[in-house]
Parts: C-alpha cells; sequence; structure tokens
C-alpha cells in the first residue's frame, strides 16, 4: 500500500499573487496513468465516523493494518 499527500489547496490556484481558497479536496477514483484501470479512493481515520469510500475496500484495508 502506498500513501500519498498533496492535492487540495494549491492545486486548484497556482496564480501568482492570488490568494488560494482554503479547499478540500476527496479523491473518488484515481489510475496510475491514462492507459492504467481505475481504482476507487479511500480515507482511512482513526475516527471511525472520518473513514470514507467503498466500505467492503475500507474494511479490507483496515483489516490489513490491525484495525
Amino acid at each position: 500500500m502506498q500513501d500519498s499527500y498533496g492535492i487540495g489547496t494549491h492545486l486548484t490556484c497556482d496564480i501568482t499573487d492570488v490568494k488560494a481558497m482554503n479547499i478540500v479536496v476527496k479523491l473518488t477514483k484515481m489510475r496510475i496513468t491514462e492507459l492504467r484501470e481505475w481504482h476507487d479512493c479511500v480515507k482511512l481515520s482513526c475516527d471511525k465516523g472520518k473513514t470514507l469510500g467503498n466500505p467492503d475496500k475500507c474494511k479490507y484495508l483496515l483489516s490489513q493494518i490491525g484495525e
């Protein structure tokens, strides 16, 4: 499993001298390249109310990390 960071405020506004809005971007699907298949994204959290995504995939991934 790989984690990745960096999507959010500056992705939506990288214009010089313009203040970026405070935006949270939540991915729902992703693929490594245009030629690869799409995968569902999930957000895992210690706070069970903040875990997002396909419930079966979240349950599986949490079981893999011992939650």
